[in-house]
């Protein structure tokens, strides 16, 4: 009886060192799986590490490119318009120079119609004088008057008073007519010149509108990239913080 006692007493001890053993070497199992656990989960957290860097390498990468071709559009922007501004003076001065060669030969015709019409008054006053006179002379000797006669001494062109009168009335009407003809074409002229200004000029501030909209739809589109870009950084910190501290616990 007390061998069989001590008999079993002796198995319950192995089976308690044989338990021990097992849950000791369990306990290892476990731990390394542990281990490798956190190896991968660090292996992974290392390659997302990676692949953010390598998004926000290429992000930033694609940003400086699309700064520099905004500002490469800015800058040939500028370029035009300086070139069309350029263009704009020198067909201002064009303008002008017509204009004043214009008006300086308006002038000059106007001047010579004027010496011309001149010559003319006073050779018609010069006639009609001579007439004036004759008419004197023929009222002292009591002779009738009569303007639709010449003067009678066989000149070509020799007139009488009567059309004298009405070649000076014409004179007066074409010169009248020559002076708003000139004026017309002169204020057409100018009204011709003004619309050219203004289409220049409108062009140039349509063109120079644009390229505003475009540098504050750049602006916009650049301040949104960083705003987006400044969360997306303040993410990638947590991230990395989470990641650091996981990993802290871990090893």
């Amino acid at each position: 009886m007390f061998e069989e006692d001590w008999q079993k007493e002796e198995n319950r001890l192995e089976e308690n060192i044989l338990d021990a053993k097992l849950s000791r070497e369990m306990a290892v199992i476990n731990h390394a799986k542990e281990i490798q656990r956190k190896h991968a989960l660090a292996d992974e957290l290392r390659e997302e590490y990676q692949k953010l860097l390598d998004e926000a390498s290429v992000r930033n990468a694609e940003e400086r490119a699309f700064i520099e071709d905004r500002i490469q559009q800015i800058i040939e922007a500028n370029k035009k318009i300086a070139q069309i501004r350029e263009r704009l003076e020198l067909e201002k001065h064009k303008i002008a120079g017509e204009i004043r060669d214009h008006r300086n030969k308006l002038f000059a015709e106007k001047a010579e119609h004027d010496a011309n019409e001149m010559n003319a008054k006073k050779k018609l006053i010069a006639s009609i004088r001579a007439f004036q006179r004759r008419a004197l002379e023929e009222r002292q000797f009591k002779q009738p008057e009569d303007l639709t006669t010449s003067a009678g001494h066989g000149l070509l062109d020799e007139m009488s008073i009567a059309e004298l009168q009405e070649r000076l009335s014409i004179l007066r009407e074409e010169f009248k007519r020559a002076e708003e003809e000139r004026r017309e074409k002169i204020h057409q002229l100018k009204n011709e010149r003004e619309d050219l200004l203004n289409k220049t000029s409108q062009k140039i501030n349509a063109f120079q509108l644009q390229v505003k909209e475009k540098r504050s739809s750049s602006a916009h589109r650049t301040t949104e990239k960083t705003v987006r870009k400044s969360e997306r950084a303040k993410m990638l910190e947590s991230r990395l913080a989470e990641a650091r501290a996981q990993r802290s616990q871990l090893c």
